[in-house]
Order: structure tokens, then sequence, then C-alpha cells
């Protein structure tokens, strides 16, 4: 049952609506704690030197890099076929600091829904589109989002792999370890071959690939079959982290008065109260704008409820709303959108 509801945890990962994140198989080893070949009573695992406890570790430090895995299922399930794949390509850039996850997945109409899904943590900001469905943002969370989390995560650890020799791989040094089920921990319940290339510095896993074949032991009641792990690091990948287009706009960098309260800070919007008065939030603004790169867009509106203004940069137009509060002091609205078209009156173009 324990294999079962690991292989249910796994589907529920690649169909949920919300937060699909990181593959977890099914039969995924145990997590190595111990250097030791026998550290878990009643588990035998490899006879080999090399044991990889932590797949991921290494990568918090490579400056720049694109990862991927594909993970796979052949076999039944209550005598019916059953196939299914996911490849999540991971690119990670630390100067700026962003991720772009891209998820393509087939096998059926629940896995389908995940095909062409791009999500990007950059700024603050999450952005997901998935397929030709509209793109959105929100403010990042404080934990992330577990699709953007490293991919080696997914990776089964083991202990007592074998040393088959080094090379050059993906243009790194790397140390080359064999290992099957013993090293698994699933011995006895399941046919597993594995290869792991392993950087000779910074010990990062550089390739890694895995099938392991198993029936209801394994997998869980009713389940026989195949999966495999595919997963190969690329470290020279400069290619840069975009927000694809159509996107709403990110968080806005821009200050708030020293007195502000309640400020919110949305994708697109940041509001606050001030206790100021509105000629001393218009001059703030036209005194810090220019310094972020922003430059004013005609003459500030003013009347008696509301007082506008516009701020440029490139296609990207700011637009600073001050009104009054009926308790007392002002609302102030940043809002951020595309440059508006000529309208005789700077900021009445609506923003997304």
């Amino acid at each position: 049952m324990k294999r079962l509801a690991l292989f249910l945890l796994l589907l529920a990962l690649m169909v949920g609506a919300c937060a699909f994140g990181t593959p977890k198989p099914p039969g995924t080893a145990p997590a190595a704690t111990s250097d030791s070949n026998s550290g878990q009573v009643g588990i035998t695992f490899g006879s080999g030197p090399f044991t990889l406890s932590d797949p991921s570790v290494g990568l918090a430090d490579l400056p720049n890099y694109t990862a991927r895995l594909t993970v796979s299922f052949d076999g039944t399930r209550d005598g019916q076929a059953e196939k299914w794949t996911r490849t999540d390509t991971l690119t990670v850039s630390r100067d700026p600091a962003a991720r772009m996850v891209v998820i393509t997945a087939s096998g059926s109409p629940e896995f389908d829904a995940l095909n062409n899904t791009t999500k990007i943590e950059v700024s603050g900001t999450d952005y997901e589109r998935r397929g030709d469905n509209p793109c959105t943002a929100s403010v990042s969370s404080e934990g992330g989002d577990p699709a953007l989390d490293d991919l080696a995560v997914a990776l089964p650890g083991m202990i007592g792999a074998d040393e088959a020799g080094s090379e050059s791989v993906n243009g790194i040094e790397a140390n080359q370890y064999t290992f099957n089920e013993q090293a698994l921990g699933v011995g006895g319940t399941a046919h597993a071959t594995g290869e792991v290339w392993v950087a000779a510095e910074g010990g990062y896993v550089v390739q890694y690939k895995l099938e392991v074949q198993g029936g209801p032991e394994y997998f869980g009641e009713g389940i026989d079959g195949t999966v495999r792990w595919d997963y190969d690091l690329d470290t020279s990948s400069t290619a840069s982290i975009a927000v694809p287009d159509g996107c709403p706009a990110g968080l806005i960098d821009a200050p708030v008065m020293d007195d502000a309260q309640h400020v919110q800070k949305l994708p697109s919007a940041t509001m606050y109260e001030t206790a100021s008065d509105a000629a001393s939030v218009l001059a703030f603004y036209q005194q810090e704008l220019p310094a972020l790169g922003w430059q004013q867009q005609g003459e500030p509106v003013a009347v008696e409820v509301m007082t506008r203004a516009a701020f440029v940069q490139g296609d990207q137009q700011l637009t600073l709303i001050i009104t009054p509060l009926e308790a007392g002091g002002l609302k102030v609205r940043l809002l951020l959108g595309k440059v508006a078209p000529a309208s005789g009156i700077p900021g009445l173009t609506p923003t997304p």
C-alpha cells in the first residue's frame, strides 16, 4: 500500500490544478542518511563506495544552469494499459535572480492539460502560462513555487553504487557510478539498472539514468510496468529568462512615502495610504522616479477629487493616482502598464 500511495501522489502532482511540483515517481528509494551499506535495519544496500544522499547538492553554487528531467511510465493498471511521460526543463539564473520551467506532458487528457506550460519567477513575481491560455501573474509566495524547485530533488538517492570510471559529460569532468535495485534499497521487489555522473569538482549530478521494472510489490496493487528517469544538466547555457509577451507587468520598482500605511504590492499595482498632502506626494515622485529611469509624460492633472500623473520608460507607463479618503489622508495608487495612446490627458487609458 505504501508503493501505491507513492504512485497516487505522483499522479496528483502531475494533474494538480494549482501546484504541479517536480514529479516524484513511484518506487523512489528511501533517502540515504548514512554512508554505511547497512544503515537501515532490514534493508541491504549496494556494496560499492559511493552514496548519493542528496541529488541536489552543489546546485546552489552554480551561477547559471539548465536541467532537464523526463519521467515516464509504461505498464498496466488493473489490467488496462497505462503510459505517460512528463518532461520538465528548468533554467536558473543568479544575476538577475530568476527561474523558469517549461513542462510538457502526455498520456491522458489530464496530463495533456500540463502540456506546454511555462512558469517563471523573477523580481518577486510568479508568471504562469498554460498552453494558449492567458498569462497570469501573482506575488511570489514565501516558500516559492514547487514547480520551480531543483529537478534533481526528484532523483532517487542510493547507497553503495559502484565506480565506473570518469569522462567529460556536457563539458564537465565527471565520475561515473552504476547501481541496481540493491543500492536503491528495493532488492527483492523490483529490478533496476542505473548510471549517474557526478561532477569531479562541486559534486553535483551532471547526468542520471534509471530504469525500474516492477509489479504490485513495488508499485502497489494492480500496477505493473517500467518507470524511467532521465536527467541532464548543462552549465554552459547563457539563455536569458524573459517574461513571455502578453503577460501582466510585474511588481513595481518604486518607493513609497515615509509615512505610508497599509501598503499593498501586487503585480502591476502598488497601493498605500498617507497623511501627506497631494502636492507633497506628487513632488516626491517627480523627484524619485527620474532617478529610476522614469520620465514624466505631459503635465499632471489635478481636480478636486483626484491628482493624476503619468511617467514613461520605454514602452512602459507608470500612472500615479492620488485620491482623498473619507476619514482623512490620501490613497496613493501606482499602476504599471503599456504606454497609453495619445489621448490629450495622460494616464486615462486603463492599465492591465
